[in-house]
């Protein structure tokens, strides 16, 4: 309604729109199931995050994402899925 309002949207923006729409379409992750393994070494140190039934097991402790483990090891706030190779950086 505003656009409208407002003589409607700049110039190419809806063939931008639909092509930045088609560029992130990236494959899905891969469906972890209890019994995967995830390791990374980080730091010289090799990490293994299990997938378990509710969650992920690392350092004895349960979590129920992977970015809190990421965050943890590295220090910084890190996409979980994207440290432990599950998904392409950009």
């Amino acid at each position: 309604m505003q656009a409208r309002e407002r003589g409607g949207l700049p110039k190419g923006f809806v063939a931008r729109l639909a092509k930045a729409a088609l560029d992130d379409l990236s494959p899905p992750s891969p469906a972890l199931k209890p019994g995967c393994r995830l390791i990374r070494e980080w730091n010289g140190l090799a990490h293994v995050v299990d997938v378990v039934d509710g969650g992920f097991l690392w350092n004895g402790k349960c979590y129920t994402s992977l970015s809190p483990i990421t965050r943890t090891i590295t220090g910084a706030r890190w996409s979980g899925p994207r440290f432990l190779g599950l998904k392409r950086s950009a």
